[in-house]
């Protein structure tokens, strides 16, 4: 029994005779293996076992369980059903034919029936009893028409029944040729010239985008004050008011306080004060106990230090972006646009049979009008770690349409082919190893495609019938193996039915060819 009769039809936990009917309707081999859930209760019933096996039957299907649930195995082999424990096991062993006619009651005996059964005997009979002569030779008769009957069904049998698949597998050469097709714009009525290796080269339009950043090249240096905290002590009798700005001052910087503070007679207070213009930048980062002096009004009545180190004051270079900067991106963003033009869509190998166009390097140009561009900064002389221009363009380019040359390519091995071969169904393989710049002029232009692939023996499946039909297997191996190129290592395959038969089927139709390609 082949691999091939088998469909192998998985049960669910939820499934039901009316379901697996439907299931297996949908069905096209003679057998079909029912494979059990490892979980969940199907089929326990005998009947529903028995009307799936009656529908299958009446589809002319054979079937044969996977399942190891002792209630299902029981009903089975009554049923005279093959069970198996895996679908390895199925596959190698022959069926059993099922009975489907487990639940049929005998038929009822009916005593009128049997006396109108008898009476009508004796009728025929002539109402005679016959003589021992005429009942044997009436016997005899009976026995030689059971005979002849039983030989005609035998011969019909070995005539009609025998089925057989022989698969063969021809010989094959590799293929590997290098091709010179020529793109043309000006064959846009033609398209395709087999005979000159010539294909239509189109113009085609698309839209490309692209990021370029540009460091700064310009700088600024930014000088950043010092802080830091003095204490204010009010040496008079009267409350004082230290307004915010009041200056304080160390022999080589200028300060000015933060905040308005109130100072009562006597008291101590903290004060935040920062560089003034003119003391920004380091030299304002004084040493403690340096910041003695108050300026203004309050001189005399207000005096002034500072217990810490004042810090943060410092010299800064910020970068900042130069108009040399902007036309620099620019200039990079419309040759990023051409590249991703020219390479978009490229692979290095590629399957003709894909619908691709290939840009030609060289003929990619910008479509006028169409360029946008986005500058972050919007303008130079900005302070700016980085300058980003996002840009948008059509872009045209005369393409090789992979379509249109895939017919050439096949035109060009044809010759090649030797007689009595053909090439193997979805072997080649097309690689783009070259294209060259186009005339300036008419556009010209040339490209190389390599080609592998393989060549394969035409095998006639009506010849392979012939010398095959009615033969014993051994001689049908024979015959083609001495008689056909086929591949060294794949001897050919016969799959027969029944397997036990030793000869191929006396009617070709029984028999089928397969021609598998290496």
């Amino acid at each position: 029994m082949s691999q091939r009769d088998i469909d192998i039809l998985q049960l669910a936990p939820d499934d039901d005779p009316v379901t697996l009917r439907d299931r297996l309707a949908f069905q096209h081999t003679r057998r079909v293996l029912l494979v059990w859930p490892r979980r969940g209760a199907v089929l326990r019933n005998k009947l529903d076992l028995l009307l799936v096996q009656r529908h299958a039957t009446r589809q002319g299907i054979w079937i044969a369980l996977v399942c190891a649930d002792p209630v299902v195995v029981d009903h089975a082999r009554e049923m005279n059903v093959s069970v198996y424990r895996s679908v390895a096991a199925a596959r190698r062993s022959r069926w059993k034919r099922p009975d489907y006619k487990v639940f049929e009651p005998p038929a009822p005996r009916d005593p009128d029936a049997q006396a109108a059964l008898a009476a009508r005997v004796y009728r025929l009979r002539g109402g005679l009893a016959l003589s021992p002569s005429t009942q044997r030779w009436r016997t005899i008769g009976r026995i030689s028409a059971a005979i002849t009957a039983l030989v005609a069904l035998i011969a019909g049998f070995f005539l009609a029944a025998p089925a057989a698949t022989v698969t063969v597998t021809p010989a094959s050469d590799p293929i590997y040729e290098t091709i010179t097709i020529t793109g043309d714009p000006s064959l846009a009525d033609v398209k395709i010239d087999t005979t000159a290796r010539r294909i239509y080269a189109p113009i085609v339009q698309r839209t490309v985008s692209t990021s370029v950043n540009v460091a700064p090249s310009g700088e600024d240096s930014v000088r950043v004050p010092a802080e830091g905290t003095v204490i204010l002590t009010n040496t008079s009798a009267n409350p004082l008011v230290v307004d915010a700005g009041t200056v304080v001052s160390s022999p080589t910087a200028r300060f000015g306080t933060l905040s308005e503070i109130v100072l009562q007679p006597g008291e101590s207070l903290p004060a935040q004060v920062r560089a003034l213009d003119g003391s920004v930048g380091t030299v304002g980062n004084v040493a403690p106990n340096t910041v003695t002096r108050l300026e203004g009004a309050l001189a005399g009545a207000v005096t002034v230090n500072n217990p810490n180190r004042f810090a943060g004051g410092d010299v800064v270079v910020r970068p900042i972006a130069r108009q040399e900067d902007f036309d620099l991106a620019y200039a990079r963003g419309q040759d990023e646009l051409l590249l991703q033009a020219e390479t978009i869509d490229l692979p290095q190998d590629t399957g003709l049979a894909r619908a691709q166009q290939l840009p030609v390097p060289g003929s990619v140009q910008m479509v006028e009008g169409t360029e946008t561009s986005t500058f972050n900064p919007p303008v130079p002389d900005t302070y700016t770690t980085s300058v980003t221009l996002t840009m948008r363009a059509r872009v045209r380019a005369l393409v090789i349409d992979l379509n249109l040359a895939e017919p050439v390519v096949k035109a060009a091995l044809t010759p090649q082919i030797p007689p009595g071969r053909r090439i193997a169904t979805g072997s080649l393989d097309f690689t783009i190893d070259y294209i060259s710049l186009p005339d300036p002029e008419s556009g010209v232009f040339t490209f190389d495609v390599t080609v592998t692939g393989y060549s394969v023996v035409d095998i006639d499946e009506a010849y392979v019938r012939d010398r095959v039909t009615g033969v014993r297997i051994s001689e049908a191996r024979q015959r083609l193996q001495s008689e056909l190129l086929l591949e060294p290592d794949i001897p050919p395959d016969f799959d027969l039915w029944p397997g036990w038969y030793p000869r191929m089927p006396l009617l070709p139709v029984r028999v089928n060819i397969i021609v598998e390609e290496p």
